[in-house]
């Protein structure tokens, strides 16, 4: 992507500069240049509405990763949980046999 931001504001300098050096009008040259500059500034919109879209496609891709990972991590603590009690319940009853 640099690349392009570099090759687009080398071309709107390098025709700036042409069009400022060129023997032409004040009027003619000043509509040139706003014509140069509105072409580049919608260049590089279009280009950043590109890289905000590939933005938000990364972060909610991230998001749904994240969303997956914490529900295996919450369903592997379930299960400890779950393993944890049964022993403690196993324990107890045995406890419990034994004062019977």
């Amino acid at each position: 992507m640099d690349s392009k931001y570099s090759l687009l504001i080398g071309a709107g300098i390098g025709f700036a500069l042409g069009v400022l050096f060129a023997p032409d009008k004040g009027a003619n040259t000043r509509q040139k240049l706003k014509k140069t500059i509105d072409e580049g500034t919608e260049g590089l919109q279009e280009q950043m509405r590109g890289l905000v879209g590939d933005l938000v496609k990364e972060f909610l891709q991230a998001k749904e990763e994240a969303l997956t990972e914490r529900e295996k991590v919450l369903k592997a603590e379930q299960a400890l949980n779950s393993k944890k009690i049964d022993e403690l319940m196993a324990q107890l009853q045995i406890l419990q046999n034994k004062k019977a």
